[in-house]
Order: C-alpha cells, then sequence, then structure tokens
C-alpha cells in the first residue's frame, strides 16, 4: 500500500509540475525594439481624419493639412501623420497641394512656426502664371506652411508642360514663386 501512496503522489506532483510550466509567461525571441507596438508607446492621443485649418490673425483661412490617422506624442509635442496633406488656397494666385504617405508635425525649434516633414511619395502640384500644371516629386520634404517655405536635400524632379529638370535638393519660397534646385542640376525638354 505504500507503494499506491508513492505512486499516486508522484503522478499528483507530476500533473502539478506540468501545470505550473504550461502557465508561465513566454518570451517572444523575435521583437522589435525600434518600432514599439501601439499599445506600448507613449503617446497621448490619435485621431482619424483630422482636418487642421490654420488663420491669419484677420481670419483668413491660410493653409489647412489633412490625414488619415494622426498619433501626438507629448514628448517634443510631435504627431505622426499617416497620408498627410497641405493646401494653401489664395484667391489670387493658384493653390499648392502637397501630399505624402507619410510625416512629421512638431514645433520648429528656432521658429515660432510649426514644421511639417513629409516623407515617402513626396508630390507637390500647382500650376504657372501662365496655367500650366507644375509637380514637384521627392522623398522627402520639410515644410514650413506659415511661411510657405519647402526644402529638401533628397533627389527631385520637376516636370512642367514637357520640361523635366533633376536635382539634388531644392529650396523653394511658394509665396514668392522662388524655386532654387540645388546640386547636380539636369533636364531635358520633350
Amino acid at each position: 500500500m505504500n507503494n499506491r501512496l508513492l505512486l499516486t503522489a508522484a503522478i499528483l506532483l507530476a500533473f502539478i509540475l506540468f501545470g505550473l510550466i504550461g502557465t508561465r509567461e513566454e518570451t517572444p525571441t523575435d521583437t522589435k525594439e525600434d518600432s514599439p507596438s501601439p499599445l506600448e508607446a507613449d503617446y497621448d492621443y490619435y485621431m482619424s481624419g483630422m482636418v487642421l485649418d490654420r488663420f491669419t490673425p484677420n481670419g483668413k483661412r491660410s493653409y489647412r493639412i489633412t490625414s488619415d490617422q494622426v498619433t501626438h506624442y507629448p514628448t517634443g509635442d510631435n504627431s505622426i501623420l499617416d497620408k498627410p496633406a497641405i493646401i494653401w488656397l489664395e484667391a489670387e494666385r493658384s493653390p499648392w497641394l502637397l501630399t505624402a504617405r507619410g510625416g512629421a508635425l512638431s514645433p520648429d525649434p528656432l521658429t515660432s512656426e510649426d514644421r511639417l516633414v513629409l516623407k515617402d511619395q513626396v508630390i507637390a502640384e500647382s500650376k504657372t502664371a501662365t496655367g500650366k500644371a507644375l509637380t514637384i516629386t521627392t522623398e522627402s520634404l520639410n515644410v514650413m506652411p506659415a511661411s510657405k517655405v519647402i526644402s529638401t536635400e533628397a533627389p527631385v524632379v520637376i516636370d512642367s508642360n514637357g520640361t523635366h529638370l533633376s536635382s539634388k535638393g531644392l529650396q523653394a519660397d511658394l509665396e514668392q514663386d522662388h524655386i532654387n534646385l540645388l546640386n547636380g542640376v539636369s533636364g531635358h525638354h520633350e
């Protein structure tokens, strides 16, 4: 009878050990430390379908920024944007529309205005003074919405009326209709 009791105790102990081993937490072996999941990130809010209108002191709309989704991080007051767009609408000139697959909106450390950084398939579209379509494409673009200044050090292609120009870098003042291509400018006309 002693052997039966010992065998029953061993089986019971084995069940308890298997139960404890089966309930311990497993740690993933292939975690990505540089991209936390949204639930682990230190963001304070997110929203879908954002429309941000900025107005001049006299009450006219200066520009509009839209985004499919925005995630805001209080550290640095940074917002990550999905499919952002910015448009400046003015009665006396053609509007500029800038779109991208992603971007970030944050305060500029050197000025008192916002800075919008557009990334991935950036397209800027407007019309020239003569009504011809003008398109600028690049992979990243720094935008100062209030002052209408854009810049990049990435490769840029400008298309207008069959003329194609390419460069590594661009600086532009859209208020003054001044575009300055930086390094390695080349082009052709079709």
